[in-house]
């Protein structure tokens, strides 16, 4: 069978085939643009397919197929060429990934030998998700459903699920884990999406095993038990999160929709009920100080507490009510209409858009049999692996009562303030960009960085501006002020935001260390800004500001250790960086007059910079530009006053220490560690030239040696940061082994990466260099990706290149030494250890190396040598030579007695960007 698809006024070509030899499904995309290939495969199978007996064993046969073959499929992806979802053809040809890539799903081993660790890289993963709420939220969501539907099984997986339950009951998981994969793999089920030519497929996949296996059942199939029924609707469900937030789901039991993927009826409903504009369901209950915001799949976040949640339920069935009196007999057209107008130029200009967001059918019956399933009887709001609190009850019935005369036909029995969403004032007309030559401008109030779109062609642009403000960030509570103002102006917004959002339009407004960031993001056509000139700070829209500013500094603390390491990392290297704890202490205070007071400050005297980048003309740029300094600027803030970004400078041979318990997570297990080497400047070419090989080639040995082998948690990183002009390579590990001794191994990995380093040969060293000069110059997929990369060096990448041309192998082991090298007299380095509070446990894979936490010496490095050949006995001996860190007590003193780095600096004076006649006066700066 074969189908042809395209895409208008492009070049992309795709077509459906099946492989003869093996019956597998081949999607077959040819684009000649593109300077990528890449392959997917779906076979149909998860964990709605798991055993009973073992939950999570589909994940664990996901992990096995690619822990081995017999055609050592890592060793290709070990090359910087390559990685396991895109290969960038220099050296390497897609047939080799091909080719490896078929291995998995022909011979993959399901080694014995690596049962265990493998087993613990996933308990990791687990016990990483034991402090979302989200997770625990839907396992109570899968816990609570029907017994009878695959969707109540456990959606992750555990030590315990998969290796001691299994253990004690005298199962073989690895027989269990083998015969999962032949009763679930065969090349029938295969749907496979590689971006290269037929024969290839036909050539390398027809070895896969085609057992004729029948298609697996879904959970939407005809004859399937529904996942919620009768005993588990008209529920409540009350579950206690980790966070300090009060959520208020209300789900209903509604039909799957694979049929209808060109209609999307659902979509349709989402976009009415949680439409944002005038006369919505979420306008009305956060005038009635009820919610904070709300889902389309109809959650809300109540802002008064749970005590009054049926208050809040109410309202949304009022708010359907409506909407079937609205809809019927015969759904508007206008509907559908809204929801695919701003996609379709997308998927005909190119730009990638997500397949469920191409609506191509209006569909008013499936509209109203959807209306249908949204009735009291059929719903239900908000266990044992998560360990989650949650109580389960049907909802009392008077409040059933309740609900019913809520979807009752007579209006009076409704808020007059609710209407259903008007026709979309925001949708784009002109849809053909023109094309003009880029544009620079610079005077005294304001720069404007202009850059037609020459490359993508597409009816899209994108706008961004700085407006700097000397106020922004002084203090802490300068900081909290500025984050309240963002949210009360973004809270004026959202009436209408909504909308330009549906058209294809995207904005955001920020606060930072420089003052207020705003983005734009969408088609030509449309100010938003006009949203931004007046703000009317009142005393209940503070208070709903405040608390949800509280909750995100005070949940900052509830969220996994390696998520907050790096807001501690910025608060130690830069200048001017508060903590949230920092500024939390300062929020309660801030008054109603306080913000009349401050705002006027902040927008006194500012400096405007904008890029507007893509299908505007110079009239409308700076007709923009015109509009922001009228709307905020009343006072010039000349370029001699600002104040530039700048990093601490850690001196050479220094070694500091800031250490942090995690109070608030009782529950967590994990240290964390960041382990942070100061290498040069930015500024430098030569170093910056060493320093991202360098970061390229550790990268993948460090994830190996520390992840893989070690299994000393399931979050290891590395890679290459700048912080204003100071470069950094930090290693970041979150492991339930001690901090100290997680130090140990990091010395441990670097000796051996330095050895390794010297090994190298000139070849390999070439690939890569070749990966990362591909890297530099590869051929940008979006507009997005073009302004994204916009900075005032616009010829960065390309010094980038010359100067990686020109460099060797042996310029390595010297900067090694200087920088990196844990016996280093010159090394600059930062340890960050986050601190669990509770006893510092093993996982069951690390349990299995014998050291003491605080003393493990040339002793550990031994036991590890049966994973890691002779990694780590030099390197315990020598880091002990190293003088103790400094330990941070005080951050602000600690800061205050450092050096600072230089500030950033145009590469060329910005006069050198000017056009003629269109300046105001040329600057340098």
């Amino acid at each position: 069978m074969e189908n042809e698809g395209s895409r208008t006024g492009t070049p992309f070509h795709g077509k459906w085939s099946t492989d003869i030899t093996c019956k597998t499904l081949v999607l077959l995309i040819q684009d000649p643009d593109t300077d990528k290939a890449a392959a997917a495969m779906d076979f149909n199978v998860g964990s709605l397919s798991d055993p009973e007996d073992i939950p999570g064993t589909a994940h664990a046969v996901e992990h096995f197929c690619f822990m081995g073959t017999k055609k050592r499929y890592s060793e290709y992806l070990a090359n910087p060429n390559s990685s396991s979802v895109g290969v960038v053809a220099v050296k390497i040809p897609l047939h080799g990934a091909l080719d490896g890539f078929a291995q998995f799903f022909v011979q993959p081993l399901f080694l014995a030998d690596t049962l265990d660790r493998e087993l613990g890289a996933m308990d990791s993963e687990y016990k990483q998700t034991r402090q979302s709420d989200s997770w625990r939220l839907e396992q109570v969501a899968r816990s609570t459903s029907s017994g009878k539907h695959p969707y109540h099984k456990f959606a992750a997986s555990s030590y315990q699920c998969l290796s001691e339950e299994p253990a004690s009951r005298g199962v073989d998981i690895r027989k269990r884990f083998m015969g999962f994969y032949e009763a679930h793999y065969s090349a029938n089920r295969m749907r496979l999406s590689p971006g290269e030519l037929e024969s290839w497929v036909q050539e390398l996949f027809a070895d896969v095993p085609n057992k004729n296996l029948p298609r697996p059942r879904r959970g939407d199939d005809d004859d399937y038990f529904p996942a919620f029924d009768e005993p588990q609707l008209a529920t409540q469900v009350f579950v206690k999160p980790v966070m300090d937030h009060r959520l208020l789901n209300i789900d209903f039991a509604y039909p799957g929709e694979e049929h209808l993927l060109a209609s999307q009826p659902s979509r349709c409903l989402s976009h009415l009920i949680g439409h944002e504009g005038p006369g919505s369901l979420l306008v009305y209950l956060k005038a009635m100080g009820l919610a904070e915001w709300l889902w389309a799949e109809a959650s809300a976040r109540c802002v008064r507490g749970m005590r009054q949640y049926r208050e809040v339920l109410v309202i949304p069935f009022q708010y359907i009510a409506m909407l079937k009196d609205e809809l019927n007999p015969q759904p508007p057209a206008w509907i559908s209409d809204e929801m695919r107008p701003h996609a379709e130029p997308l998927f005909a200009a190119r730009v990638p858009a997500q397949p469920n967001s191409l609506i191509r059918k209006f569909d008013p019956e499936n509209i109203l049999s959807g209306l249908s399933y949204l009735r009291p009887d059929n719903f239900r709001f908000f266990e044992k692996w998560h360990d989650t609190d949650y109580k389960m009850e049907k909802i009392p019935q008077d409040f059933m009562q309740q609900l019913w005369a809520a979807t009752g036909a007579d209006p009076k029995n409704r808020p007059e303030e609710l209407r259903s969403p008007s026709v979309n004032e925001f949708l784009p007309q002109r849809l053909h960009p023109t094309r003009h030559p880029t544009l620079i401008r610079h005077d005294d109030n304001v720069r404007v960085w202009w850059k037609k779109d020459d490359q993508f062609w597409v009816p899209k642009a994108n706008i961004r501006l700085l407006l700097r403000s000397p106020v922004a960030s002084l203090t802490p509570l300068n900081a909290v002020m500025t984050r309240l103002y963002v949210e009360l102006v973004l809270d004026s917004l959202r009436k209408y935001a909504y909308n330009a959002e549906i058209a294809g339009l995207r904005y955001s407004l920020s606060e930072s260390v420089r003052g207020l960031n705003l983005e734009f993001n969408g088609f030509s056509d449309k100010d938003v800004l006009r949203g931004l000139r007046h703000l009317d700070v009142k005393q209940d829209q503070l208070e709903v500001a405040k608390e949800r500013v509280r909750k995100a500094s005070a949940n900052f603390d509830f969220r996994d250790p390696h998520r907050q390491i790096n807001i501690f990392s910025r608060m130690l290297i830069s200048d001017r960086s508060w903590a949230p704890f920092q500024k939390l202490g300062e929020l309660a205070g801030v008054t109603v007059e306080d913000m009349h007071l401050y705002v006027p400050h902040l927008l006194r005297q500012m400096h405007v910079e904008l890029l507007v980048h893509g299908n505007l003309d110079k009239e409308e740029a700076l007709q923009m530009a015109d509009l922001v300094k009228s709307t905020k600027l009343s006072q010039q803030f000349p370029e001699s006053q600002w104040q530039p970004r700048r990093a601490i400078a850690l001196p050479s041979g220094s070694h500091y220490l800031y250490e942090r318990v995690l109070w608030n997570l009782p529950d967590n297990v994990n240290n964390c560690l960041e382990y942070i080497l100061s290498i040069g400047s930015s500024s430098s070419p030569s170093e910056r030239a060493k320093l991202l090989p360098f970061g390229q080639i550790a990268k993948e040995p460090c994830f190996d040696a520390l992840r893989t082998k070690e299994q000393l948690g399931y979050i290891v990183d590395s890679d290459v940061g700048f912080y204003t002009t100071v470069g950094t390579w930090p290693i970041l590990v979150q492991s339930e082994r001690g901090r100290k001794y997680l130090k140990e191994r990091c010395d441990a990995f670097l000796v051996k990466l330095g050895e390794d380093l010297r090994k190298m040969t000139d070849g390999t060293f070439e690939e890569h260099k070749v990966g990362l000069i591909n890297q530099r110059l590869e051929k940008l997929n979006n507009l997005e990706q073009e302004t994204e990369r916009e900075t005032f060096d616009f010829e960065q990448a390309q010094h980038d290149v010359e100067t990686l041309q020109v460099l060797s192998k042996n310029d390595m082991p010297k900067f090694f030494d200087q920088y990196i090298h844990p016996s280093s007299a010159t090394r600059a380095k930062l340890s960050m250890h986050l601190i669990a509070q509770t006893t510092k446990s093993c996982s069951k894979a690390a349990a299995s190396v014998k050291v003491e936490e605080d003393g493990a010496g040339a002793a550990a490095a031994a036991v590890i040598n049966g994973h890691h050949d002779n990694m780590g006995s030099s390197a315990l001996s020598s880091s002990t030579k190293n003088p103790a860190p400094v330990v941070v007590q005080d951050v602000s003193t600690w800061k205050a007695a450092l050096p600072l780095s230089t500030a950033p600096n145009p590469v060329k004076g910005l006069g050198q960007f000017a056009v003629p006649n269109l300046l105001g006066t040329a600057g340098t700066a």
